[in-house]
């Protein structure tokens, strides 16, 4: 009798274990979403492929493996006022072997040059784009997203208010 009524306590002990490790868990993950950060809020970075101004092809295998503030604009003008933005962080951020890299996403990226070593520069045709920021929801000329080394989109940005401006240059040092 003494050894069921154990069984019954582990079981009860095990599910009330389980239930508020579950409870802690969504909490995470609620937290990361209104942060606009966190290791599941927006999931991987889509499969795109792209073009570079250069005629070689940019696809998202090419992310994997480092740190990237993401981005897009409807205008070239847009797209490379937040690129100026990103270089600014990029050199305040360089971290040994670590950096931040930078791609710009454009229609109008033939004509666009690279700010700094590690800026990338790629485009296609509006539903290519389309397509790769289908997930994300609706996005502006200012949002830029941050993707870590796993391609997992960690954070979406609107760089217009300078609180997630700030944000994302503290979101940015805690992954590199």
């Amino acid at each position: 009798m003494k050894k069921n009524t154990s069984l019954v306590l582990d079981a009860f002990l095990w599910v009330a274990f389980m239930a508020l490790a579950a409870i802690v868990a969504f909490n995470l993950l609620v937290r990361d979403k209104y942060r606009n950060f966190g290791a599941v809020s927006f999931g991987s970075f889509p499969e795109f492929v792209l073009k570079m101004p250069e005629g070689k092809s940019f696809d998202r295998h090419q992310i994997k493996g480092y740190v990237w503030a993401v981005h897009t604009g409807p205008s070239a003008d847009d797209a490379m006022g937040i690129a100026r933005q990103l270089a600014i962080i990029a050199k305040q951020t360089v971290s040994g072997k670590r950096h931040l890299n930078v791609l710009t996403v454009s229609q109008e990226f033939a004509s666009l040059k690279p700010l700094m070593p590690y800026h990338y520069i790629a485009g296609g045709n509006s539903q290519d784009i389309s397509r790769m920021f289908a997930e994300t929801g609706t996005i502006t000329s200012s949002t830029v997203f941050l993707v870590d080394q796993n391609s997992i989109i960690r954070g979406r940005y609107d760089f217009k208010d300078v609180d997630q401006y700030r944000a994302f240059q503290r979101d940015l040092m805690r992954l590199l």
